[in-house]
């Protein structure tokens, strides 16, 4: 058990450190490398990281880390930008905000407000980028838009009203 711990120490930092993952990727794997070698049941491996890490960070800290993780691969690909150009294309520039606020109503059905931000907020920075408007003009209607559900079905009503999607988009 302790050597196995000792392994999955030595994987973290290499995987953070070496092969440059972002820390909470490096960590998911390593923490199932590590209940691998400690002889947990392939079953009950995720369900004992979910509680370890649930004791250390809470649920929504994985949530949140891996919406940024994909909201940095959306920035990063330039998709967010292809996608702004999208919009502006489709809609007019005058009927962006709008479409932002529609874009946060459909999203907010799936996944919770502070994802669905982290997520779509390079889709902001592109609007911004591309029409050089203020990021107030592009942020707002799309909060209203993921917020309208939270507060039409008091809170996170919503969540247990609707099916659970296998993946969040």
């Amino acid at each position: 058990m302790v050597i196995s711990i000792i392994i999955g120490r030595a994987i973290l930092l290499l995987l953070i450190l070496r092969a440059k993952l972002p820390a909470l990727i490096a960590l998911l794997i390593a923490s199932i490398i590590t209940g691998i070698l400690s002889g947990i049941a392939p079953e009950k491996i995720m369900e004992t990281v979910k509680a370890g890490m649930a004791s250390t960070l809470g649920y929504i800290a994985v949530v949140v880390g891996l919406g940024s993780i994909f909201g940095g691969i959306l920035q990063h690909t330039r998709s967010a930008e292809s996608l702004a150009t999208w919009m502006l294309a489709t809609v007019k520039e005058k009927y962006t905000s709008l479409a932002l606020m529609l874009l946060g109503f459909l999203v907010s059905v799936s996944i919770f407000f502070d994802v669905g931000l982290i997520i779509l907020f390079p889709v902001i920075a592109g609007l911004v980028q591309k029409t050089g408007k203020n990021i107030i003009q592009f942020a707002l209607p799309l909060t209203a838009g993921l917020l309208y559900l939270m507060h039409l079905f008091h809170l996170h009503l919503v969540h247990w009203l609707l099916p659970k999607s296998s993946v969040p988009i």
